[in-house]
């Protein structure tokens, strides 16, 4: 629909509504029930793109599909659910794509844009359809319960300063490159919801807000004057990386004109009731609380840790007076090289900034960890010094900026060197927080360049956060088993290499800020980068639970055999032990595994029900039980990559069938084994790496196999011979068949168990 009709619709329907608040905030609603309506539409092709083998087609068909949930975003807080199932980016969860709760739009994005993978984006495109639909009904019902005018007020203020504050870095979008496009429909988005409310506000007023709208329109028209605010056919928007520093900086004055233009009218429409609830963001991702542990010799391996950043801190101090040096000099070019080589201290320090969170916002926080961005009298820091020195050439700013972060530095050091007697704030808990956290937040988070936007200086941030990683978890390594030590070596390893397989500047020199800029480095070194960091993540996940009290002695470690059946999942635990139980591992899929059902329909396995039909080497077959059933686990699988592009998770532990039909656990198929896909095909495996996914799913099938994502694999494990378990479950078939429920047996306590039993015997007998 044409904007101006649009906008006119919007305008009528406020017109003919009556004078109260509600039928405005309904109008706006009406015209974004309008855009979901579309939504379908293009969702619905985006699906039958990804059900075909053309990754161009794909690609194009995301494209299309992306504007209308862009202006909808607007009053996102009145379906939040939803929203995060459509539109979060991986940084919303803790352990960014390494879950099973990232969906929507960005994964498919991720795989579409940086995996090259049509494959990989395929199971998302139904769920995200079926979440649009129940947005669809959202809208339509258009209840007062769900909207109101100050949710709408806070929306369009909230999304306003996000443009400004966090996607202006591309933070969305970041492999499509299509930021552009998201800015333009998230102001259709806020305009279609305000403008009911004209004649609320003053005549002045509102001629000043649309006046910084309509210059917001002239700025993107004027960005990219082939596609417009309108777009072009298909959505088409200029590549993001192709806006140069001089015109983001253009579209971040105007988005911030036009934030406080909205802001003077919310005064007015809300009666001088500033904004509530606005969007506030983090500067790193949060993990929730856990139990408290820490035992001498743990104490002693986090107070190891913060030591190394004593002199790291020392050095910080040093290099901010340097800067505020050549800040003084009025040479622009010094200044900015002063301003990267001062950055490397802090960006090691930054894994501890839980044990100085006042600290750590007063120096590194980016604009969107405050409500109103960078007018908020909050944000402070090295990046406001960024913003002076290379978006705004303006060194006055950047003196202001140096002169109070300073103290903030030196409030820092004193916390450092009194870590020993602080034991609330550096300790156990708040160091593995720290590695966790930052361990992801690389991939998830700061690979869209939304840390040193404007200085380009990614790079040095990603290698030096490592740096920061490495340095607080070796001293846990006399505490950790032998083979899980060297796995986390290796895969510290690994990021080294890849950063040294990128430019001859390698690893060390892009810490010190040598090396390419970040928009110089091509898709598949980010894609590098974030499976190396992942990795990394991974295995800092679940070594956590391994930490022993006091030395692990090296003739107890595990062997690697070993080690790879006592696998511990990610999940924090109040009780850790010193050495892993076998049945840490799962003896499952993990939760977004897909089975087809008996319908036709591919449906997630975790959310497959005793009674169900799925596919088997025999057609379909009922699941008579579930082994196991916990949607929750964080679990460690193995990853295999197929020649025919796509990809298969299981635990070591479960059988699976070889070409000549024989039964081998997972753990013994290797690079060039073929894995079984139908009675009459088979499929070469070309990589095998471990995984972290969420769930532990093990249906139970009449058959005794099942089909799961497209590969056949039998329902029993190395725990039983199968023809043993066979045998011992043949009394729950039988059960099923007369039909009893059968509870999941490793998920449930005895007593519910000899209860079930009781009540087929009262039944039977």
């Amino acid at each position: 629909m044409d904007r101006k009709v649009l906008f006119a619709v919007v305008a009528l329907l406020a017109c003919v509504s009556g004078q109260s608040s509600q039928p405005r905030v309904d109008a706006g609603v009406a015209a974004l029930a309008v855009q979901c309506e579309i939504q379908q539409e293009s969702v619905s092709a985006l699906v039958d793109a990804l059900d075909g083998d053309d990754l161009d087609a794909a690609k194009a068909a995301y494209q299309a599909a992306r504007p209308p949930y862009e202006q909808i975003e607007v009053l996102a807080a009145c379906f939040e659910d939803l929203d995060e199932a459509i539109d979060a980016r991986a940084y919303a969860f803790d352990t960014g794509e390494l879950g099973d709760d990232f969906v929507g739009f960005h994964r498919i994005e991720a795989c579409l844009y940086r995996e090259n993978d049509i494959e990989c984006a395929r199971p998302y495109g139904r769920p995200l359809r079926r979440t649009i639909n129940e947005l669809c009904d959202v809208l339509d019902a258009s209840s007062s319960e769900v909207f109101n005018r100050g949710k709408t007020w806070d929306g369009a203020l909230g999304l306003t300063v996000e443009i400004g504050s966090k996607k202006i870095a591309s933070e969305e979008e970041t492999y499509s490159d299509l930021s552009l496009l998201i800015f333009r429909e998230n102001l259709k988005g806020i305009w279609a919801v305000i403008s009911p409310f004209e004649d609320e506000v003053e005549v002045e007023t509102w001629e000043n807000l649309e006046a910084a709208f309509n210059t917001m329109v002239d700025t993107l028209n004027e960005v990219d004057p082939e596609n417009g605010f309108e777009g072009g056919e298909g959505a088409a928007a200029k590549p993001y990386s192709e806006v140069t520093v001089e015109e983001r900086k253009l579209i971040s004055d105007n988005i911030y004109a036009f934030f406080l233009a909205l802001e003077a009218a919310n005064m007015e429409v809300r009666d001088g009731q500033e904004a509530e609830n606005l969007p506030e963001g983090a500067t790193r991702l949060q993990l929730g609380p856990v139990a408290s542990r820490q035992t001498e010799r743990q104490n002693q391996a986090v107070l190891e840790g913060v030591a190394k950043f004593e002199e790291l801190c020392a050095n910080q101090q040093e290099l901010a007076s340097d800067l505020l040096s050549a800040i003084d000099t009025g040479d622009l070019d010094a200044s900015r090289d002063a301003y990267v080589a001062a950055r490397p201290p802090y960006e090691q320090i930054e894994v501890l900034a839980g044990s100085f969170e006042e600290e750590d916002t007063n120096i590194d926080s980016r604009p969107y960890a405050h409500n109103r961005g960078e007018l908020d009298e909050g944000f402070r820091g090295m990046h406001v010094a960024e913003y002076c020195l290379f978006r705004d050439d303006d060194l006055d700013c950047a003196r202001a900026a140096v002169t109070d972060v300073q103290g903030t530095i030196d409030s820092l050091c004193a916390k450092i060197d009194n870590a020993a007697n602080d034991p609330d704030n550096f300790n156990f808990e708040n160091t593995w927080d720290g590695l966790k956290a930052l361990s992801v937040e690389v991939p998830a988070k700061k690979i869209s360049s939304e840390e040193e936007t404007w200085s380009d200086h990614s790079l040095l941030i990603f290698t030096n956060n490592a740096k920061g990683i490495e340095s607080q978890l070796s001293p846990f390594f006399p505490l950790l088993p032998a083979a899980t030590v060297t796995e986390l070596e290796n895969a510290y390893d690994e990021i080294v290499s890849v950063f040294n397989n990128m430019d001859a500047a390698g690893f060390d020199g892009m810490a010190s800020g040598d090396g390419p800029l970040y928009s110089d480095v091509s898709m598949e070194d980010r894609d590098a980068i974030v499976d190396a960091f992942y990795n990394y993540a991974a295995l800092i996940w679940a070594a956590e639970d391994q930490v022993a009290d006091g030395e692990v002695s090296p003739s107890v470690s595990p062997s690697p055999s070993e080690s790879e059946s006592a696998t511990p999942t990610a999940t924090p635990t109040a009780t850790p032990t010193a050495t892993p139980s076998p049945t840490a591992e799962p003896i499952c899929f993990p939760g977004s595994a897909t089975v087809e059902l008996e319908s036709g329909e591919s449906v997630r396995i975790d959310q497959v029900a005793v009674g169900d039909r799925i596919r088997t080497s025999a057609g379909f077959s009922s699941v008579f039980m579930m082994g196991h059933k916990d949607s929750e686990i964080l679990a460690e699988y193995l990853s295999f990559k197929l020649a025919n592009g796509d990809f298969f998770r299981a635990s070591g532990s479960h059988y699976l069938v070889t070409e000549g039909g024989l039964l081998k656990a997972a753990r013994d198929f290797v690079v060039g084994d073929k894995l079984v896909t139908s009675m009459n095909g088979a499929v070469t495996i070309e990589a095998v790496d471990r995984v972290v996914a969420k769930g532990a799913i093990n249906p139970h099938t009449e058959q005794g196999d099942l089909i799961v994502d497209g590969v056949l694999a039998s329902c029993y494990t190395t725990m039983v011979p199968p023809v043993i378990a066979a045998c011992l479950l043949t009394p729950f078939r039988i059960l099923f068949r007369l039909g009893f429920t059968v509870p999941d047996l490793l998920h449930t306590n005895s007593s519910k168990f000899v209860m079930f039993l009781h009540n087929v015997a009262k039944r039977v007998f």
